[in-house]
Formats: C-alpha cells, structure tokens, sequence
C-alpha cells in the first residue's frame, strides 16, 4: 500500500507520495475537491496523514470516499515531527515530515467528530456571534440615550428594547436643557434595531437549543 503526507491549506496542499517500490514523488495541487479527485481518484487504496485543521474533515471525508484509508492526526502531538528540521520549514518538508509519520506510525489519531455533533457546534458559534452583536447593541443604545439625561430601566436583554421600556425616550417628555432636538428619531431607530437584533440573538437561543437537544446523540 502506497503511503502518501499530506499538509493541508486553504489554496493549495502539499503532497508526499511514496511508493511500494521506495520511491516519492512531490506534488503541488489546490484544494479542492476536482484536484483530489483527478490527483487520487484512480490510484490504488493509499493511507493517507493529514494534520487536523479548519479543511481536514471534509478532505478526508472525500478522500475516504475515493476508497483510500485517511487518518487525522493530533497536531499537537510532538513524536510525529521528529524528524523535521527546526530551522527550515517549508510545506514540502511538513509534507515529507507527515509521510515519514505515517509510514513509522509516529502519530496521534485525533477524535473526529460526527455530522450532527460538528452541525451543532456550528449553530452555538452562529449564536455566540449573534449575542455579542445583541449586547454590543443594546450597550450603544444606552449610551446613546445617556448623552441626554435619560436612562434605559434595567431589564433582561430580551426586553430592553420593547416599547414600554423606551417609549419615554422620543415622545411626551419636555427636551433636557442641551438635549439633542433629534434625539426623538435616535431613539425611535435605536429601539428598531435594538428590537430586531434581539429577536434574531433570542432565534439563535431557540435553534441553538434545538440543536443541542437533537444532537445529544452525536459523536
């Protein structure tokens, strides 16, 4: 069984071939599923080494598709660059490096995570972008009204921006010495926005919940 190293990019990837016969030969290819395909898909069942990384599972997933057995390895794992030179590190000797692992077994198979477990993971880091947006939000609101004199009551996230909590910040109320003329529209905008960016943070809650629950199962 041939032995090949691959390091892994985001354009372009690295490839150590070495062959039953002893001999290796190097290659250069984008990252993409065509190129892995047109590179690989007609060889002979091959194990293939490639470091876990933002692009490992699903180059894996389509190389293990192409009938070739792939392990992801812990990068973390210091025994697998042994033989790698500490002073010049180029993509070409990372490849040699993760060949020369594979073929010596000096490497840590990292835990690859199942579909639905890497679905989930995505929906809570969908959501904790979301709520910092939500908090970034409502703290400029604040802020905002505060210039004036005024003063937001205090509140779960989720009710900052309802209408009784800031209908008093545009309308009915004699200005503040200084206040803003504008500061009725400011505050009509910031309760438009304020409302609708929590409402997409609280979305993000329920799915994100959602998925926990359904994916509990997972790997």
């Amino acid at each position: 069984m041939d032995i090949i190293g691959l390091d892994l990019h985001k354009r372009e990837s690295q490839l150590c071939i070495g062959h039953a016969d002893g001999r290796i030969t190097e290659r250069r290819i984008v990252t993409s599923r065509e190129r892995f395909t047109a590179e690989l898909g007609d060889r002979p069942r091959a194990r293939i080494l490639l470091e876990a990384a933002t692009e490992s599972e699903w180059v894996a997933q389509h190389l293990e598709a192409l009938g070739h057995e792939v392990i992801v390895a812990d990068p973390n794992f210091a025994p697998m660059y042994a033989t790698r030179s500490r002073r010049v590190k180029t993509d070409k000797r990372d490849a040699r490096t993760l060949y020369e692992a594979a073929q010596q077994g000096t490497y840590r198979p990292a835990h690859r995570l199942s579909s639905a477990r890497r679905h989930v993971r995505a929906e809570l880091a969908v959501r904790d972008t979301l709520v910092r947006a939500r908090t970034r939000c409502l703290a400029l609101a604040k802020a905002l009204v505060r210039r004036d004199g005024l003063r937001v009551p205090s509140s779960t996230s989720r009710l900052v921006m309802r209408r009784e909590h800031t209908r008093s910040l545009g309308r009915g109320r004699r200005p503040v010495d200084g206040a803003d003329p504008g500061r009725g529209c400011a505050a009509r905008r910031c309760r438009r926005d304020g409302r609708r960016d929590a409402a997409v943070a609280d979305d993000a809650d329920d799915w994100a919940g959602h998925g926990v629950r359904g994916g509990r199962d997972g790997g």
